[in-house]
């Protein structure tokens, strides 16, 4: 469909600024001039790459510097309301809205800042735009770096954008905000499953929460790789081999099919259990352990959600995070009777089934309104603005 020559205009970023304002585009300050030594515990808050989502800032990492360095680096500092762009991967040129949280906020070297012009733009229409994908496909053929991609502010500022006036970037940016609504109500009740998972866990598996005491050796049995596995892939031994080679997990995974239920402590790295069931995958310097004496899922949330355990069981031997095995099966452990492991196994899945399905609702809403917004942002679907409207304008 074609687009009338009066639906858009076009602009390239940093027409976008705010020109009343100073720095209203600009980056975030050399490395050299805010170092780790500048942090404080309270102050101005620093906005760090991992706090720019695409499309939402995310609120789980914090520090601060003084008002003091804030006020030396001025020019880097960033506001409620305003657009925060990401530098680097991944994904490149990431936008989001800075909350309100804060009086103002100080970005690190990978953020840059974008106060919009709000006589001419929706601020909302335009951090949409930004990540908008034939917006993010521009930004990622400017960028630069062999492993991780980069952008430099005045590459981003010539990344031309099609922008149509400002009555219908606001019904766009409401019409929009009615699916970020629903999404972001469905990452909330996330959020409260997973407060209410890690309580539970918090308060279930404590030492002397029960009575029955019992080795882990005499509860769990080590399943021992008696044979590789072949080039082909082919499963010559009962037990499977075990590969950190993301390619030989994917090409085995068709022979990891068993009979059973498994524990698999990692030694290396870091220290840490997984469960499987069924077929599976794996990574190497793992030991592999199952039961029927006990409920091995009910085995894994207690050893791996319970930082007591892990610090007490030995990850400190003579490599990094090392198990010490002969520790390990000494180690006693406080059980409740099987009925009980059943329950709380059957509670926690509950609650991570629900997450998963969440997820996916999630996901499939993302998908809706990545197609709605490739139709709004190209023209394909118009937006109707009223005789008054256009008066007003």
């Amino acid at each position: 469909m074609s687009i009338s020559d009066n639906y858009f205009k076009d602009y390239i970023i940093s027409d976008l600024r705010d020109k009343s304002k100073s720095h209203s585009f600009t980056g975030g300050p050399f490395g050299s001039d805010l170092k780790q030594s500048d942090y404080t515990e309270q102050g101005v808050r620093i906005i760090q790459l991992q706090n720019i989502g695409d499309g939402s800032f995310i609120d789980k990492y914090r520090i601060y510097t003084s008002e003091k360095k804030a006020d030396e680096l001025i020019s880097c500092n960033i506001y409620p309301g305003e657009i925060i762009i990401s530098k680097m991967a991944d994904p490149i040129g990431r936008a989001c809205i800075i909350p309100d949280s804060e009086v103002r906020y100080l970005m690190s070297s990978d953020g840059i800042r974008l106060s919009v012009d709000e006589s001419k733009f929706n601020t909302e229409y335009i951090v949409n735009l930004v990540n908008f994908s034939q917006t993010r496909r521009k930004i990622e053929r400017l960028g630069t770096g062999s492993t991780r991609l980069r952008i430099g502010l005045r590459d981003l500022a010539r990344i031309p954008v099609r922008i149509p006036k400002l009555q219908i970037q606001n019904k766009i940016s409401n019409i929009i905000s009615t699916w970020d609504n629903a999404i972001s109500y469905k990452k909330d009740y996330i959020d409260e499953l997973e407060k209410l998972y890690e309580a539970f866990l918090v308060e279930h598996f404590v030492y002397d929460k029960h009575t029955f005491n019992a080795r882990i050796g005499e509860i769990i049995k080590e399943v021992r790789n008696t044979q590789h596995l072949s080039s082909e892939g082919k499963r010559d031994g009962k037990y499977p081999f075990f590969t950190n080679s993301t390619e030989a997990v994917n090409r085995f995974t068709d022979y990891y099919d068993f009979d059973g239920k498994y524990i698999i402590a990692n030694t290396g790295g870091k220290a840490y259990f997984d469960y499987y069931e069924g077929k599976f995958s794996a990574m190497s310097d793992c030991y592999v352990f199952t039961t029927k004496r006990a409920n091995v899922k009910y085995l894994y949330y207690l050893l791996k959600k319970n930082q007591k355990y892990i610090d007490y069981i030995g990850f400190s031997g003579s490599g990094l995070n090392h198990l010490d095995k002969k520790w390990f099966r000494k180690f006693r452990l406080n059980l409740p009777e099987q009925n009980i492991q059943d329950a709380v196994v059957k509670y926690l899945d509950s609650i991570r089934d629900t997450i998963l399905l969440l997820d996916q609702e999630i996901s499939e809403l993302s998908k809706l309104k990545s197609g709605l917004m490739q139709q709004l942002f190209t023209g394909n679907i118009k937006i109707q603005t009223s005789w008054k409207e256009d008066e007003d304008e």
